[in-house]
């Protein structure tokens, strides 16, 4: 197959001989890597390249990269046109790249022919996927750890650019892969980045590596698609500087579905431990005591349910609150703090606590347990206080940390007058009017020409309307997640499409709201991304629970937001 690139560049009549050559960084190339082949056409007007077929590698229709420049010699204007066309090795050994020809000042010129060797990639493990884009100055690699997993299971991504050493680079991804049906941990919680740069050889030459690193669950089963990896930078070597765009090819992993399971599993995939501890020791009768239950691993933290606590006889047990662990080197995972009231002296044993969870090596549900705790509940001691006050003395008795005194006011109850002022509309109310007649059309004229505004201007009401639709729907996790993100789309503007909880709080950061006004934001979303994830619904109380506290989340925002307009 032959492609054509009309090149139009009028120069004048003077002769001149065109010429065309072809050249290559180097000798030897590795197979499916591919590396470039630079065109130096010169003359007054070239109007055509014929590029040829090669035996063992494919080229590349269109130039990964072009430029030109003009000289003027003694009266007489000539060109240089240099072109860079991909050419990848399709097996190992010898391979001759025939001639290129180009047709410059009305004749076709001819390149020599190059002669390369092409060695064999090296083989990855049987279980690692990998894929590899642009030549030996510049590539860049993407690939996982295995080629099959369970659903939920963690696959570690990998991608990474090499740098030819005495190659300048400024690069910029541009286009990380699309990762459809996948639970991705952000990058930059996955992994440092840059912190984690490295040197190696490959091939004879010295490279740097700098890695990019992502934890993907499965959230389906079946084949799911790891997009291409798009790379846009700007590249000097030996003193020439040009752009480059790389892009990586993509591949599948399957996924297949867990076994039916067990009573009492919450969604976690892989290897889990699970502890419990007592805030003290000891206490009183009424005295609150904190327990806290810790389950980690390697898989998806945002799965790992709440661990079921069996009733325990003279133990009054309130609802847990979670706090998430920082993902590290070491495993990741959540803390579940329950504060348990004693009703009753004496030792109280707090049985083993079971967990739940699939490992994928096994290809089984196991069972994690904690070990048996107790606590030593001493008898009650009641306090008196006496209160002096307008009316007399009265006696205040301390119920327990959790419940508030009532405490008799001593100020007389009568009612409050709030006299107002007759107001005179008669006279002002045209002038009123015709002032409401012209806010009216300035902003009738701002919704149709400003849409952000108009955005934000409905985004409160929109956003309270589909909350309360959550309350009636099966899916009440997916309608408020809708709602939450729909809500900050229309506040800033942003595309309508939903943000993982992640992501909102890195993009509150970047707009300096106040922490206290985005974590709401964070935790609702996250509550939202577990019950997804898990494939369970909220309970009523959930629902409710957080419905309220994103209505109160919301008008905090668009209060502060307001605030900082004004301003």
């Amino acid at each position: 197959m032959r492609g054509c690139l009309p090149v139009l560049l009028a120069l004048s009549l003077s002769s001149y001989a065109a010429t065309i050559s072809i050249s290559t960084e180097s000798q030897t190339f590795t197979k499916g890597v591919p590396f470039i082949v630079e065109v130096v056409i010169g003359g007054r007007e070239v109007t055509g390249i014929d590029l040829p077929e090669c035996e063992g590698a494919s080229i590349g229709r269109a130039p990964a990269y072009s430029s030109s420049a003009f000289q003027d010699v003694n009266g007489t204007i000539t060109s240089t046109i240099t072109l860079g066309y991909n050419v990848t090795p399709d097996r190992a050994g010898a391979i001759v790249i025939p001639p290129f020809k180009a047709v410059a000042d009305g004749e076709t010129v001819s390149s020599q022919d190059l002669r390369i060797t092409v060695m064999d990639a090296p083989k990855p493990a049987d279980s690692t996927a990998r894929s590899t884009s642009g030549d030996r100055a510049l590539f860049t690699e993407i690939k996982t750890d295995k080629l099959e997993a369970y659903q939920g299971e963690p696959i570690i991504l990998t991608m990474e650019v090499w740098i030819g050493e005495g190659a300048a680079v400024r690069y910029e991804p541009t286009g990380f892969p699309e990762l459809t049906g996948f639970y991705a941990l952000p990058r930059d919680v996955a992994s440092e980045g840059r912190a984690l740069e490295r040197h190696e050889t490959r091939d004879g030459r010295n490279y740097k590596v700098v890695p990019f690193v992502q934890i993907l669950f499965p959230a389906q089963s079946g084949e799911l698609r790891i997009g291409p990896w798009t790379w846009s930078c700007s590249i000097a070597f030996g003193g020439r500087a040009r752009s480059r765009d790389v892009k990586t090819n993509p591949f599948s992993i399957n996924v297949k579905p867990l076994p039916p399971p067990p009573q009492g599993f919450s969604g976690s995939v892989g290897k889990y431990q699970i502890t419990s501890s007592l805030s003290a020791p000891s206490t009183d009768v009424g005295v609150p005591s904190m327990l806290t239950v810790n389950v980690s691993g390697n898989g998806n933290p945002d799965a790992i349910g709440l661990p079921a606590l069996p009733a325990i006889d003279g133990l009054y047990i309130d609802e847990p609150k979670r706090k998430d662990n920082a993902i590290s080197a070491g495993p990741a995972g959540q803390d579940f703090v329950f504060k348990i009231t004693p009703q009753r002296a004496g030792d109280i044993e707090i049985p083993a606590i079971s967990y739940t969870y699939f490992d994928p090596e096994l290809g089984s549900y196991q069972t994690a347990q904690t070990n048996p705790l107790v606590l030593l509940v001493r008898g009650a001691k009641k306090e008196e206080q006496v209160v002096v006050g307008a009316g007399g003395e009265f006696k205040k008795e301390s119920l327990g940390s959790d419940i508030l005194d009532i405490v008799p006011s001593t100020r007389t109850l009568a009612p409050e007058h709030n006299l107002t002022v007759p107001t005179m509309l008669g006279f002002g109310a045209p002038v009123v009017a015709y002032l409401a007649f012209g806010i009216a059309l300035r902003r009738q004229r701002r919704f149709a020409t400003d849409r952000a505004y108009a955005r934000k201007y409905g985004a409160l009401k929109r956003a309270s309307e589909l909350l309360e639709k959550a309350r009636q729907s099966r899916k009440s996790a997916d309608v408020l997640y809708h709602a939450v993100t729909g809500y900050v789309a229309d506040e800033f503007d942003l595309p309508e499409t939903g943000m993982t909880s992640a992501e909102a709080r890195l993009f509150f950061s970047s707009q300096r709201v106040p922490d206290d006004i985005a974590e709401p934001f964070h935790k609702i979303l996250k509550a939202c991304e577990r019950a997804r994830y898990a494939a369970s619904e909220l309970s009523a109380d959930e629902v409710d629970a957080l419905i309220q506290g994103a209505k109160t989340g919301m008008e905090r925002l668009d209060q502060f937001l307001r605030q900082g307009r004004a301003a």
